[in-house]
């Protein structure tokens, strides 16, 4: 459930997920945060992904005056008050990223790539770690597959890198020592 649609379809669309059991995952934009913090949806989402900006609405903090630290220590905050069985993940540019699985937080950092673009970077990385879940991956290891996707994708001046592959990421990962859990390497096997 994007920003990309209606609050009111997305709202559905979880609705949707709930009746028939899957897995349900959500992002709202920064002026959305508020009002879906206010009316209850986060308890339709078993995965909210924000960046930091969204993550400053939430929580009411400056984006520009906190820590990334901060910020995700008061979004946990926040987000696990409304959704205790929730998980969670947070990018914020070159501070790198988290995840939150109700039990733990993570942080994964970037990786210092050549920037074309960052115009679809928070998609990739979302992307990543939808695939890394869908594949069985815990939280922890698909955030590491969205990290990475995230990073080669900005090396594009398009927002979907075209010469993403298996390959590719193994090469990144390996150029850039990025330590990979066991399960995530075995995945970027050919």
């Amino acid at each position: 459930a994007a920003p990309e649609v209606s609050l009111e379809t997305r709202s559905a669309l979880l609705q949707m997920g709930i009746a028939y059991g899957f897995f349900r995952v959500a992002s709202f934009t920064s002026e959305e945060i508020p009002w879906v913090f206010r009316s209850g949806l986060l308890r339709q989402i078993d995965l909210l992904a924000v960046n930091r900006d969204e993550a400053a609405a939430a929580t009411g903090l400056s984006a520009e005056a906190a820590s990334a630290e901060e910020l995700v220590r008061r979004m946990v905050e926040c987000f696990g008050r409304e959704n205790p069985t929730g998980w969670l993940s947070i990018t914020a540019g070159k501070a790198g990223s988290w995840s939150w699985d109700g039990r733990s937080l993570n942080h994964v950092p970037t990786l210092a790539v050549p920037v074309e673009s960052t115009a679809g970077a928070g998609d990739a990385h979302l992307a990543g770690t939808i695939s890394g879940i869908a594949l069985d991956l815990n939280l922890r290891e698909a955030q590491q597959l969205g990290t990475l996707l995230a990073a080669f994708s900005v090396t594009s001046p398009h927002t979907i890198h075209p010469d993403t592959s298996r390959s590719a990421l193994r090469g990144l990962a390996a150029v850039h020592h990025f330590p990979l859990d066991v399960r995530v390497r075995g995945l970027l096997e050919d």
